[in-house]
């Protein structure tokens, strides 16, 4: 993680479609959400606002998760 943002990396984005990333605090409430494109392999995150914690980033496509990983963010402006 470079100060103030995470960078996510998927693997086989050219096998799904209508895909989006979403990020969750530690009490499930939806803090961010992005499009991602076909083919994409990875993405930078601004975290440098949120609150020191643990959140989760889920990988959906078409409604359904394709994969999830929990990150910890140790600086932020809240």
């Amino acid at each position: 993680m470079r100060e103030g943002k995470v960078t996510l990396e998927f693997e086989n984005t050219k096998h799904h479609q209508f895909m989006e990333l979403r990020c969750y605090n530690n009490f499930g409430h939806e803090i961010h959400w992005q499009k991602i494109y076909k083919g994409q392999q990875d993405i930078d995150v601004d975290v440098s606002a949120w609150g020191k914690g643990v959140y989760i980033a889920v990988i959906y496509s078409n409604g359904g998760v394709m994969g999830k990983v929990k990150f910890v963010v140790e600086g932020g402006g809240r």
